[in-house]
């Protein structure tokens, strides 16, 4: 088998691509034997020893410039008078309290309030019920039933969750102040 490789460069020692390696061209010289195209290999290579003097790119330089001490961003959550959190921990507590109470507020509303829609003589709806969902009296109380329960368990969930905050609030109040 003939080899159909260019000639290295005689300057970086580079061959030029060939088909066979999936280049541009058969046995052609090297791309960078252009005039043009030499002076920027040249300028590339001195750019390359110039960045070795540079402290910034060149870590293992001796002439290191001394860096600027940074600060490190403060936390925009937490105020800064309150490193112990006792603050963010009494207004989340607070905060799941209030859910808490808005999803018991709901499931009241639907364990009490139930009207059924009113309809003209044709059997239209002239005025729409409030929890009324389906024909029936018995069903549309059982299916109220099951939806304050529900609401009722998701605010004691959020109550719980912000009690355990208060809890932690105190905890940690104790351990500061001994």
């Amino acid at each position: 088998m003939v080899s159909t490789k260019a000639p290295n460069c005689p300057h970086c020692g580079i061959g030029a691509p060939t088909m066979m390696d999936g280049g541009f061209g058969g046995e052609s010289e090297p791309n960078h034997q252009n005039p043009e195209i030499l002076g920027s290999v040249e300028n590339a290579q001195q750019s390359a020893t110039a960045s070795l003097d540079d402290p910034v790119t060149n870590p293992d330089n001796q002439n290191e410039l001394p860096l600027a001490e940074v600060e490190s961003p403060k936390m925009s959550g937490i105020p800064q008078s309150d490193p112990d959190g006792l603050q963010a921990l009494k207004i989340w507590g607070i905060t799941l309290c209030l859910i808490g109470c808005l999803f018991m507020a709901v499931g009241f509303f639907k364990l009490w309030v139930y009207v059924l829609p009113e309809e003209n003589e044709w059997g239209r709806v002239i005025k729409p019920g409030i929890n009324a969902y389906v024909g029936g009296d018995a069903y549309n109380y059982t299916i109220n039933a099951g939806l304050s329960t529900s609401y009722f368990v998701i605010a004691l969930i959020f109550i719980l969750f912000g009690s355990t905050l208060f809890i932690m609030r105190e905890l940690r109040m104790l351990k500061k102040h001994g």
